[in-house]
C-alpha cells in the first residue's frame, strides 16, 4: 500500500538536490560552504569507505560528534548503505556513552580527533565495537584523517540500491521516564513523513536560509530543522552554538530568513542590550517551543522586528513536531496548535475516557500512515507495548483542547524535568544517586527556573550513619551524567514523604523545593 511518502526518502531527496540545486549552498559553516552537489558526492564517498571497512546492512554506527558538516555526511552515508545511524549527545560523560554503545549494539563509533582517546578507552570495554573512526570537524576533504581522508580517496560513484522506505534508519535515544534512555526507532519513511509535515506547516521555501545551532543528535536539530531544508533544497547556516550577544547581527550579516528558538533563548535575548541590528533582518517567523509568558512574547516581537513565534508540540516518538500553530491568519498565541494532516489526537482521563473541551487530559496520538509514529523502542518490546496501546501513542503529556480544536500544553504527566530544552528523566538521576554508598533513598524533582525552564532538586535519605554531603553527591552525579542532568540542589531528609501505598509524594517534595529555593 502506498501513501503520501511512497518510496521517497531524504536520501533520494539529497540526490535530487545534487541535480536540481547543484551549485546552491546546502551547508555554510564559517568560511566553508558545501553545495548540494558536493554534499551528495561526499555522502557517496563516505558510503564507499564504510562498505570497504566491512559495515553492512542493518549494523549500527554511533556518532559522538559536535555539530559540523561531516556529522551529516556520516549520518546519511551510514543510512545510504542500509546501516542504522545512532545519535549520541556530545554532552554525555563516559558512562552514558558506554551504555548507548552497548544498548544499540553498535559495531563502529565515529568521533572527532579531540575525543579519540576517550572513545577508544570506552570501546575497549565492549566486545561489540570493532573500530573507532575519526574525523576533523569542518575540514571536509582538506584533512586526511579517517572520514575526511575518504572524501578525497573514495569514489563518488555508488550503484547500491536505495534502502526501502520501511527499513530502520536511525536510533535516537530519549530520556523517557526510566533509569536509562531508550532507543526510539526511525525508518526512512518516518524521517520523510516528518520532514514533509514540518516543511508544509512552517512554509519552508527553496530560498530559505536557516540559522541552525540546535544539536544534531537531538530530534529538533537532527530532523525537525534538517529534513525540511533537504526537501526544499535550501541552505543551513550552521553555527557551533547559540549566541545571544551576536544573534541579531548574525541574522543580518548571514541573510537569515528562518530561525528556531525555545523560551530559554528568548529570555537570554531579552537580557541583552538593544542592538541596531535587532529589526534590520528578514526573519518573520521562528519555530518555537516551551512555555513563555505573554509579556515576554510581546516584548520579543516588538524588539526583534515583529518575528512571530510559531509554537509547536512534538516528541521523539512522534517523529519530532506533529502539532503546530498556523503561521498566519489563524495563529493563536500560547497554543501549540492543531495536528498536522494525517494525525489525530485525543485527550483522555486516567480511565482512558475522552475529556470535555477545556478539561485536562493525557494527549494520545494516532496517524493514518505507518510513517507518522515510531514503531517502538529498540529491542524493548515491553516498553514499546506500553507506549503504543490500543492503536494510540501515549505521550504522557497533559493538555487541554479549546473550542477551536487547538491543543494547549499544560504539563508532563511523565516524571520528567525540562532543562534548557533537554528532557531529564528523574529516574536516571535517582539511579546515579542511589549508586553512592551514602544514599539509601533518592527522589528528584524539578522546580521553575526563570531562565532554563526548570532547576533540578534532589532529596536523599542517608544510609545509616553516613554523611550524604551535597557537594560530594553533586560531584558523583557530574562524573556519570551530562552537566545539564546534575542537580542544582541536594537536600537530606530523615525520611521520604510517602502516601499510604508507600509511593514517594513528589508533589509535596516540589512544594518543599519551591519554598526552600524560591
Amino acid at each position: 500500500m502506498h501513501d503520501s511518502v511512497g518510496q521517497r526518502t531524504l536520501l533520494r531527496a539529497i540526490e535530487s538536490n545534487a541535480r536540481l540545486r547543484a551549485g546552491h549552498p546546502f551547508i555554510e559553516y564559517g568560511a566553508l560552504t558545501v553545495s548540494h552537489a558536493a554534499f551528495a558526492a561526499a555522502v557517496r564517498r563516505v558510503a564507499n569507505g564504510l562498505l570497504a571497512s566491512g559495515i553492512t546492512h542493518g549494523q549500527r554506527v554511533l556518532a559522538f560528534l559536535p555539530n559540523c558538516p561531516e556529522y551529516l555526511v556520516v549520518r546519511f552515508a551510514v543510512q545510504r548503505i542500509g546501516a542504522v545511524f545512532v545519535t549520541c549527545s556530545s554532552l554525555y560523560v563516559d558512562d552514558e556513552i558506554r551504555y548507548q554503545l552497548e544498548a544499540s549494539g553498535a559495531v563502529l563509533a565515529v568521533t572527532d580527533v579531540a575525543s579519540a582517546a576517550r572513545m577508544r578507552a570506552i570501546a575497549a570495554t565492549l566486545d561489540s565495537v570493532r573500530e573507532v573512526l575519526l574525523l576533523e570537524p569542518g575540514r571536509m576533504d582538506a584533512s586526511r584523517v579517517g572520514v575526511n581522508g575518504w572524501l578525497s580517496s573514495q569514489s563518488d560513484t555508488l550503484s547500491l540500491p536505495f534502502p526501502d522506505v520501511d527499513a530502520l534508519s536511525m536510533l535516537m535515544y530519549t530520556s523517557g521516564t526510566t533509569a536509562r534512555p531508550k532507543g526510539v526507532m526511525f525508518t526512512h519513511g518516518n524521517e520523510m513523513f516528518s520532514s514533509l509535515g514540518i516543511a508544509h506547516a512552517f512554509a519552508y521555501t527553496r530560498f530559505e536560509r536557516l540559522l541552525h545551532y540546535f544539536p544534531l543528535y537531538h530530534i529538533n536539530g537532527g530532523l525537525a530543522l534538517l529534513g525540511p531544508l533537504i526537501l526544499r533544497g535550501a541552505t543551513m547556516v550552521m553555527a557551533p552554538k547559540f549566541s545571544a550577544s551576536n544573534f541579531s547581527k548574525t541574522l543580518v550579516e548571514e541573510r537569515i530568513t528562518m530561525a528556531a528558538m525555545n523560551s530559554t533563548h528568548i529570555k537570554m535575548l531579552l537580557n541583552q542590550p538593544p542592538s541596531p541590528y535587532d529589526n534590520q533582518h528578514a526573519v518573520y517567523r521562528a519555530q518555537f517551543a516551551l512555555p513563555l509568558d505573554v509579556e515576554r512574547r510581546q516584548a520579543f516581537s516588538e524588539r526583534f522586528g515583529g518575528i512571530t513565534l510559531v509554537e509547536a508540540y512534538g516528541l521523539t516518538e512522534g517523529m519530532g513536531i506533529c502539532i503546530a500553530c498556523p503561521i498566519d491568519a489563524l495563529w493563536k498565541p500560547g497554543s501549540a496548535g492543531l495536528p498536522f494532516p494525517g494525525y489525530q489526537m485525543r485527550l483522555v482521563n486516567d480511565a482512558g475516557e475522552d475529556v470535555a473541551v477545556g478539561e485536562p487530559g493525557q494527549l494520545l496520538l494516532q496517524c493514518q500512515t505507518r510513517h507518522g509514529l515510531t514503531q517502538g523502542y529498540f529491542e524493548d518490546p515491553q516498553a514499546s507495548a506500553e507506549l503504543l496501546r490500543d492503536g494510540w501513542l501515549h505521550t504522557g503529556d497533559v493538555g487541554v483542547c479549546d473550542e477551536d480544536g487547538y491543543f494547549h500544553f499544560l504539563e508532563r504527566e511523565k516524571d520528567m524535568i525540562k532543562r534548557s530544552g533537554f528532557n531529564v528523566a528523574a529516574a536516571e538521576v535517582e539511579r546515579v544517586l542511589l549508586g553512592h554508598a551514602s544514599v539509601r533513598e533518592a527522589a528528584v524533582v524539578g522546580i521553575p527556573d526563570d531562565l532554563r525552564e526548570e532547576a533540578i532538586v534532589a532529596f536523599v535519605v542517608a544510609a545509616g550513619d553516613a554523611d550524604a554531603d551535597a557537594e560530594i553527591l553533586r560531584s558523583h552525579c557530574a562524573a556519570q551524567l551530562a552537566a545539564y542532568k546534575v542537580p542544582e540542589h541536594v537536600v537530606t531528609l530523615e525520611t521520604m514523604p510517602e502516601n499510604f501505598l508507600g509511593k514517594v509524594e513528589k508533589k509535596l517534595l516540589r512544594e518543599m523545593a519551591r519554598a526552600r529555593f524560591p
